[in-house]
């Protein structure tokens, strides 16, 4: 049986999406002088397609790209990377050769990112099915303001998780939360931890302002009706 020579087996993992299909649009001859130990090469092009297949792409979507024709096109606002910056100072699409045309999904995350930021991005994290390498990913870059941040991004050939996405998009547009319970938790945990290491007189300060009695201030538990704001936390 003919198959990939050695040489080109070792590099195959690392070929970008793009030369990848690039070397399945060659001619035959150029494609059995360079890379198959032999004369056929139905075995090797085999190969290259399952190695585009674990990238996210399905054979329809292979067939349609060697045709010229576009990939698929979905009915949503989300950025594509290229045309994503952090903000008005940022170049776009920053690095990331191979993955220009993925998907930005509404959420992210920076270093001073509060409860409600934290809980979207884990909730949107578990909707997608997680990290999967060529699938879903999620990107850290450092930056002048805020230290550093995280976005999720997208494979458009993954049709299956950017339905997903695209489920997370109508959702923020509704309703900025995407799971209440996440984030009334996350938010709890981080009141008693303020008030945990708050000292005396603030306590004092905050139950007058709230009504309550100054002997509260002794207690662990979050006198009644002080919430987020009293705590500085908004």
């Amino acid at each position: 049986m003919f198959g990939l020579s050695k040489e080109f087996s070792k590099i195959l993992p690392h070929l970008s999406e793009k030369e990848l299909l690039e070397l399945l649009g060659r001619k035959e001859d150029e494609f059995v002088n360079e890379m198959v130990t032999g004369a056929p090469d139905k075995d090797a092009r085999e190969t290259i397609i399952y190695a585009l297949i674990r990238k996210g792409w399905t054979r329809e979507q292979i067939e349609a790209r060697l045709k010229g024709k576009p990939l698929m096109e979905y009915e949503t606002d989300m950025q594509r990377y290229r045309d994503f910056q952090p903000t008005g100072f940022d170049s776009k699409g920053y690095m990331l050769e191979d993955q220009q045309d993925w998907y930005v999904v509404p959420v992210s995350r920076t270093r001073d990112s509060g409860v409600l930021d934290q809980s979207n991005f884990e909730t949107a994290t578990t909707m997608l099915g997680g990290e999967r390498d060529h699938i879903m990913e999620i990107r850290r870059f450092g930056h002048w303001g805020p230290g550093w941040f995280e976005i999720i991004i997208v494979n458009p050939r993954a049709g299956k998780t950017m339905r997903k996405a695209m489920n997370i998009e109508a959702l923020m547009a509704d309703y900025p939360v995407l799971d209440e319970m996440d984030f009334s938790e996350r938010e709890w945990d981080e009141m008693f931890e303020t008030w945990e290491r708050m000292g005396l007189p603030e306590r004092i300060e905050i139950c007058c302002e709230t009504g309550n009695s100054i002997f509260a201030a002794r207690h662990e538990a979050i006198p009644d009706g002080v919430d987020a704001y009293q705590l500085g936390l908004e």
